[in-house]
């Protein structure tokens, strides 16, 4: 085989293993999908580990500098028979903005920019979603959710619209169902009062947001063993028989014939058989 289509070979290989349809443990939907997971709303943890926030601006409009935000979490709500009810919720750390260049990082995480140390959380909540399923290549259904929500930045909050595909799902490597997500939009820094310099720094920031999220198993309802009372005795209960005898055997006693009268100079004298 020749050199040149050996590297081809190589190259295309690349290519697919990085394709954003593409997943090392997860075919693309649709998939089998476990029935507690499809049996009515489920919830989805944001994987930090897993998940890559990018940033680009235009520097003099000459190129675009990149950033990344290191630190996210989150969740997702969702139900299979019900997607436009899906729920989207992020947390960002805006001191986790890495940018491969300490001083300039300094600068971002700065009061002329994100101001870090006054505004500690980047959060977009979801208020309405439409799911949209369109037909994908080899039979299978591509779908994204429309996502309408409230972006809080440098303590600003405006709407903005996310489109978010459902790239893939399947179980992890630890065997755990998982989702894996992707958006790109874009917003104006402008918007969230962050107007440093503007004639070197481009306005819109383009973003790049890739995620996965673990299914979360419900949890187990506690169960309590019922006490059954019988008389004067007490079956054994989860608190321990001999407590529980003592205490309710007290609470349940019957009453003597003892009453406490005042009398006439306001101290309590004790009447009755056992005076």
């Amino acid at each position: 085989m020749r050199v040149s289509a050996l590297f081809a070979m190589i190259v295309l290989a690349l290519i697919a293993m990085h394709s954003p349809t593409s997943t090392v443990f997860a075919s693309p939907i649709p998939v089998a999908i476990q029935d507690d997971v499809m049996d009515g709303a489920s919830t989805w943890k944001i994987d930090n580990e897993h998940t890559s926030i990018v940033c680009s601006v235009s520097h003099f409009g000459l190129s675009f500098i990149y950033g990344r935000f290191n630190q996210c979490a989150g969740s997702v709500e969702m139900d299979f028979q019900n997607p436009d009810s899906t729920k989207f919720r992020f947390e960002i750390d805006p001191d986790s903005i890495d940018s491969n260049n300490a001083s300039r990082d300094v600068q971002l995480r700065g009061p002329t920019c994100l101001d870090a140390a006054q505004y500690e959380t980047i959060t977009f909540e979801s208020i309405a979603v439409k799911s949209v399923d369109k037909p994908a290549a080899a039979g299978k259904t591509k779908r994204t959710f429309e996502v309408e929500g409230n972006l809080t930045l440098h303590g600003e909050t405006r709407k903005i619209t996310m489109p978010i595909e459902l790239l893939a799902m399947g179980n992890g490597p630890e065997g755990k169902m998982r989702c894996g997500f992707m958006s790109r939009f874009v917003v104006r820094r402008s918007d969230f009062g962050i107007d440093a310099l503007p004639k070197s720094v481009g306005d819109s920031v383009a973003v790049t947001f890739c995620f996965q999220a673990v299914h979360q198993q419900p949890e187990p309802e506690e169960k309590v063993e019922a006490v059954e009372f019988d008389g004067d005795d007490v079956s054994k209960s989860r608190f321990g028989e001999d407590a529980d005898r003592r205490r309710l055997n007290e609470l349940f006693r019957e009453p003597d014939d003892t009453t406490v009268q005042p009398d006439e100079s306001g101290s309590d004298e004790i009447t009755g058989e056992d005076k």
